[in-house]
């Protein structure tokens, strides 16, 4: 750590935890893609820190769709607009060899359709907050057509309770730090999974996360002592940024799955202080990508209050 840097060493739900501990977690899903570290910091952050949960920042903002995508191999810059230095709607291309994968665009037009609900199961480092009686359907942003195949998983979260929206019998774990940051791994019988994770107080985990993806975070990160890289271009991905605090991106796995999530960062510097970093990622065949990603994203989003 830098002298006179912040202290980011923070108690939450798995004690003490510093930025190689970031590290280590990530590499814990290294074997759902066939690359070494790129694979572990693709799939999730680490939940920790302390203090009271905090809620998603709300930036009030109007949403922008993204200008398409733009098959272009440009490096990120430290410089000009957005968090990257390019225009909203641009395609980065990530370290090589780069799978072949779309990045699915997210979708705008917005639904009222009921899906069955399930609650998730979730371990707590601060009181477990009271589930209330939830209905046994609730209406999600969907197409009729996907109603079947998707559920709504209710994450208890006090206050910032959300639905995450995802297929059908997906089981797994979720943690919760005392600061209010996450991090959930859901997997269904058919091997589809879906990783999401939070920041919540801890500043240092928050920049060190966000800078594998924006460029804007790399200097917070450092501040923090966190490591310099992996960064984006090390990486073998494609991102397209939907705006300075956005970006999508995909994956094409080696076993014919195909991985695509949304990171979304909001600097200390935009928040005065609190800065947020929130990731979603989503692992099936590629097609169930294409169909299913965009909704499942665009539910979080609009839960979050995110613009998008």
């Amino acid at each position: 750590m830098k002298e006179g840097a912040p202290d980011k060493r923070l108690r939450g739900a798995h004690g003490t935890c510093e930025f190689a501990r970031n590290r280590r977690f990530y590499m814990k899903f290294s074997r759902i893609l066939p690359t070494g570290i790129a694979a572990a910091v693709l799939l999730c952050a680490t939940a920790c820190g302390s203090g009271t949960p905090t809620a998603t920042p709300n930036t009030n903002r109007s949403t922008s769709a993204a200008s398409g995508i733009h098959q272009k191999n440009t490096p990120p810059s430290h410089t000009g607009a957005g968090s990257h230095g390019l225009p909203t709607g641009e395609t980065l291309t990530g370290g090589n060899p780069v799978a072949p994968a779309p990045v699915p665009a997210l979708q705008h037009k917005q639904y009222q359709t009921p899906i069955p609900v399930s609650v998730l199961h979730v371990t707590y480092a601060y009181p477990v907050p009271k589930v209330p009686s939830l209905p046994s359907e609730v209406r999600m942003s969907l197409p009729t057509d996907l109603a079947s195949k998707l559920t709504a998983y209710y994450f208890p979260l006090g206050s910032r309770s959300f639905y995450i929206v995802a297929p059908n019998g997906m089981k797994g774990k979720a943690d919760v730090g005392q600061d209010g940051s996450y991090k959930l791994a859901l997997k269904n019988p058919e091997g589809t999974e879906l990783y999401l994770s939070s920041s919540g107080a801890c500043q240092g985990c928050a920049a060190d996360a966000a800078a594998m993806y924006f460029t804007s975070a790399r200097k917070d990160a450092v501040d923090y002592g966190g490591p310099s890289g992996p960064y984006f271009q090390d990486l073998p991905v494609k991102m397209v940024t939907v705006n300075s605090q956005l970006i999508t991106l995909a994956y094409a796995e080696q076993n014919k799955k195909q991985l695509a999530g949304f990171a979304y960062y909001l600097s200390i510097t935009t928040t005065h202080g609190q800065g947020t970093f929130l990731s979603e990622k989503y692992v099936a065949s590629g097609q169930d990508v294409q169909n299913l990603a965009p909704w499942i994203f665009q539910n979080t989003l609009l839960q979050q209050k995110i613009p998008f």
